[in-house]
């Protein structure tokens, strides 16, 4: 298996979101991101062959009523019922929730991979709180956040300019959820563009990790 998953917080391609945990028996009531003082919107969305789409509930003063169906896609949100997030992989609000992901993921990988098969992951890094930004104004629209400066804050210990070793940290996760981690190999670019930083070098690499599902594997 050689996969390049998408990088988190870093590019929104387009693709229509998925249903991450919670109850998979819930209807799924996803709270908007946007808010304001005197209302909030919450839509009941459910899934079909175009997307998710759903009825707009509108609450106002604890007055809750239904508007007409309105069908509309649905980038992101939490449901408010079970707790289970939709969005894209790479999309997530904090990095554990994407490592996360990206152990779940890899768990079906490595329920059907041939026991003496391997797994090659290529995955990049990013920074916390820059001021620039790599993200699709798509991206930052669709979690209500401004384009300017659209990554997420840090959280979790980081601090402004902090690298998130996204890579060493979905390795570690991948290692502790029983792969072993054969060889992290850094795919070097000869050609990488130079970035309009002063204070660091241009990052011109990424990552490429090899996992073994046992310890006796074809290679």
């Amino acid at each position: 298996c050689v996969t390049s998953p998408p990088y988190w917080s870093l590019r929104d391609y387009g693709l229509a979101p998925s249903v991450w945990g919670g109850d998979p028996l819930c209807e799924h009531v996803f709270q908007e991101f946007k808010k304001t003082a005197e209302s909030s919107t919450s839509v009941h969305w459910q899934h079909t062959e175009g997307g998710w789409h759903g009825r707009n509930r509108f609450s106002n003063a604890g007055v809750t009523a239904e508007s007409e169906m309105v069908f509309a896609e649905v980038k992101s949100g939490w449901c408010q019922c079970c707790g289970a997030w939709l969005g894209c992989l790479g999309l997530e609000p904090d990095p554990a929730m994407f490592v996360e992901h990206i152990v779940e993921i890899f768990r079906e990988v490595r329920r059907v991979l041939r026991a003496d098969g391997v797994a090659v992951l290529n995955i990049g890094d990013s920074y916390a709180g820059g001021s620039g930004h790599n993200l699709d104004g798509k991206w930052a629209v669709a979690h209500g956040k401004p384009v300017d400066g659209a990554r997420p804050k840090p959280s979790g210990g980081l601090k402004p300019k902090d690298k998130y070793l996204m890579p060493h940290r979905v390795a570690i996760a991948l290692q502790q959820d029983g792969w072993i981690v054969r060889a992290d190999v850094p795919c070097l670019k000869l050609a990488a563009i130079p970035e309009s930083v002063r204070d660091r070098p241009t990052t011109a690499h990424e990552y490429i990790f090899v996992l073994a599902k046992s310890s006796k594997y074809y290679w």
